[in-house]
């Protein structure tokens, strides 16, 4: 019975901070330090999340901030840290000053996150005097303010007009991070001088992070002066990391000229991928016609790309008719036509069913092949076919070599009983390269080069 007494107690309590939290009933929290708030609950379902009844003193990690009558609270959990209070008009202390603010809130560790101005307020930084309102964020490298009205403010490429139509960033210093501009406007950079709109950026060292190009241009790149529209992205070192041009632009690579819509690049300044209308590319597989997204290393050497037809190429098996593809294949890995550093095919997707002579004997490869970087198979797919294996003929869909030609591994494409083992369609089985069945494949440096130079 006492038991039961107790359950009841504890049911009956629950039941009625339920109530209070549905139905909005007075509750009272106490603090650690003994503070008594009388609140209801601003979300039914969160019970650190608050509205004050009375007005009351709280305690916060810039000091006592007194939050009145209908005021809300809402705290990190049961050690009842404050993140966010609405406050009657104060002057809070701030690496911009004194701000006042009719609200608050903090990050986890007590620093100010973002206050809400009660007017307002004008103040001097680097990059010259702005007036701001509405709210003020504060990040661990940059603080975001809202101007009042177009303002012009000394950057590293001189004086712009900066907009009340978004936020504007600045360092720690007071340097402008980030801005929107009022109007188009003429910067002059090592890129040449460009004329720029809507947004601009910077690096903390006052080097240009991005752009947005007000008209289509000419830009001085390593490649020569490009015709570009839209966004520009650059790296601290000035290069350009990304760009677009419409309808498309012409670039000159050791592979022949690509007709550019979109292309990022290396630190360094090599190409890294770029997406291409219709282009010709010469390679020593052969020349052959390309579209959409085309990948390099960062030495320079293709590394993939899509074919606009079915096209055949070089190999050490000879030519090899190869799948087109869509310009955006949606992530359909099958389709790319990948390459090792050396210039030497990777994989592919054939267009059409390939007979393969191997230790195994001929077979008909389909679909999907990849390949070592002497040129020898490394797996092909086979449809359903049957196989010669050391355990004897056995039909496969998919089959693995080790770079000496001996069989490493094969998809199975139908039941089989081995010793006491039965082995189901679509199960893998692994051989060593001595031709003995083992659990699984062997780690060999044969792998590893393959997935080392995987894009």
């Amino acid at each position: 019975m006492r038991c039961v007494g107790k359950f009841l107690v504890y049911f009956l309590s629950f039941l009625i901070l339920c109530s209070g939290i549905l139905f909005g009933f007075e509750e009272k929290i106490v603090f650690p330090d003994g503070t008594e708030l009388f609140v209801s609950y601003e979300n039914k379902w969160d019970p650190y999340k608050v509205i004050l009844l009375r007005p009351a003193f709280i305690k916060t990690s810039v000091g006592k901030l007194k939050v009145p009558e209908g005021g809300r609270i809402h705290f990190s959990g049961k050690d009842f840290k404050v993140l966010f209070c609405d406050i009657e008009p104060t002057e809070i202390e701030t690496s911009l000053g004194k701000l006042t603010a009719t609200s608050v809130s903090f990050y986890d560790l007590g620093n100010i996150r973002r206050l809400f101005l009660y007017t307002n307020r004008s103040i001097n930084v680097k990059a010259g005097d702005i007036e701001i309102s509405k709210s003020v964020w504060f990040f661990s490298d940059s603080i975001s303010v809202n101007l009042v009205e177009d303002t012009y403010l000394n950057t590293p490429v001189g004086r712009l007009k900066f907009s009340t139509n978004g936020e504007l960033s600045l360092f720690l210093d007071g340097d402008v991070s980030y801005g929107k501009l009022s109007e188009p406007q003429i910067i002059n950079t090592s890129l040449g001088n460009l004329k720029v709109s809507e947004h601009i950026s910077f690096f903390k060292d006052g080097n240009i992070k991005e752009v947005f190009l007000a008209e289509p241009q000419y830009v001085n790149t390593k490649f020569g002066k490009l015709m570009l529209s839209f966004a520009l992205r650059l790296y601290n070192n000035g290069l350009i990391q990304e760009c677009y041009s419409y309808p498309y632009e012409i670039i000159s690579t050791p592979y022949g000229k690509l007709k550019f819509k979109e292309i990022s690049f290396f630190e360094n300044g090599n190409i890294r991928l770029a997406r291409l209308e219709s282009s010709a590319i010469i390679i020593p597989a052969g020349k052959l016609n390309v579209h959409g997204w085309i990948y390099f290393y960062e030495s320079g050497e293709i590394e993939a790309f899509l074919l606009s037809t079915n096209q055949a190429i070089k190999t050490k098996l000879g030519n090899l008719v190869f799948s087109g593809s869509d310009p955006d294949p949606c992530g359909d890995s099958g389709v790319w036509i990948s390459f090792y550093k050396e210039g030497i095919l990777k994989s592919g997707y054939l267009a059409k069913t390939h007979t393969i002579k191997t230790k195994l004997g001929v077979l008909e490869a389909k679909g999907f092949i990849s390949f070592y970087k002497n040129g020898d198979v490394r797996e092909i797919f086979v449809g359903s076919q049957v196989i010669k294996t050391p355990l004897g003929n056995i039909k496969a869909i998919h089959v693995e070599f080790y770079k000496s030609g001996a069989l490493k591994s094969i998809l199975l494409g139908e039941k089989v009983k081995i010793g006491q083992k039965i082995f189901y369609p679509e199960d893998k089985i692994f051989f060593s390269k001595e031709g003995k069945l083992i659990h699984k494949a062997e780690d060999d440096e044969e792998y590893q080069e393959y997935e080392e130079d995987s894009y």
